[in-house]
């Protein structure tokens, strides 16, 4: 990794064929094109720019313009998901997800459907015949996202429902 380099000292080239080729004292910002026995142009290319920032298109202060993420990333906190954690084949349940006053939530079910609540704070499933289920949520607003949040629900045949 170049980090905060201006020059590359050394670079190595092993080409097919076999011949190694050593090229010193190398601009960081410049693109070059080597070809293999006859050294290297520089391009007249606008230079790559190493921009700090956050690469994240979700997050809350995304930086369209940052080349390499800085760890600075934040989103929407976090909430969690209420309802049942265990439950029965083809039963129906409801878990909720506190959701901010502008935000929608986009809910994610395996083992299971939807059947009610997609984009709200609160979606009712009914289960399938499945050992396990699933339940994700992510947070939305108009400029960002949360992490996604989950629960694992597991299944099983106790107090199935009677019709």
């Amino acid at each position: 990794m170049l980090d905060n380099a201006l020059q590359i000292l050394s670079l190595e080239i092993k080409w097919p064929s076999g011949l190694i080729e050593t090229f010193n004292n190398l601009d960081v910002n410049a693109t070059i094109k080597a070809t293999e026995g006859s050294g290297y142009e520089i391009l007249n290319i606008i230079p790559s720019q190493k921009i700090y920032g956050c690469t994240d298109p979700i997050s809350c202060n995304y930086n369209p313009d940052a080349t390499l993420d800085d760890g600075s990333c934040s989103y929407i906190d976090s909430q969690t998901i209420v309802g049942n954690a265990s439950s029965s084949f083809l039963s129906t349940e409801t878990y909720s997800y506190a959701i901010g006053t502008e935000s929608t939530a986009s809910w994610q079910v395996t083992g299971g459907e939807i059947m009610s609540g997609q984009d709200t704070g609160q979606i009712t499933v009914k289960w399938a015949i499945e050992e396990m289920g699933h339940i994700s949520v992510t947070e939305s607003n108009d400029t960002c996202s949360s992490l996604p949040v989950s629960i694992d629900v597991s299944l099983g045949a106790d107090n199935l429902p009677t019709n």
